[in-house]
């Protein structure tokens, strides 16, 4: 269960995977790269994704999916679920973050403290 909570947690607080998500990019590219900052040793071939339903990337390896449905079924909904699976073991996790907006970007960049 730790090193699902490591997992869940790079991939959650990753810019470039909320970017990809406001951006109703399926970019696998930027999810499994946030898997390998947790530091939990993994099987890469073993390492499967969906989001939204859709799988993009299976046993290591990059799915031929339609990549306009995909962001479309990311852009159209208002949650979007990540599963991730890294392997065979026990360990499961379920996390929960925020968005990264322009809103949230413009606002948090026009003050000073």
């Amino acid at each position: 269960e730790a090193d699902a909570r490591k997992i869940a947690y790079e991939v959650a607080r990753s810019n470039l995977v909320k970017c990809a998500i406001l951006g109703a990019d399926p970019n696998w590219g930027r999810i499994v790269s946030a898997v390998g900052y947790a530091g939990v040793p993994l099987d890469a071939s073993k390492i499967s994704l969906k989001v939204n339903g859709i799988s993009l990337f299976l046993l290591g390896e990059p799915v031929d999916f339609d990549a306009p449905v995909a962001s479309a079924a990311i852009r159209d909904q208002f949650e979007t679920q990540i599963d991730l699976s890294v392997g065979d073991g026990p360990g499961a996790c379920t996390h929960w973050t925020s968005d990264l907006t322009h809103e949230y970007v413009q606002f948090n960049s026009e003050y000073t403290t």
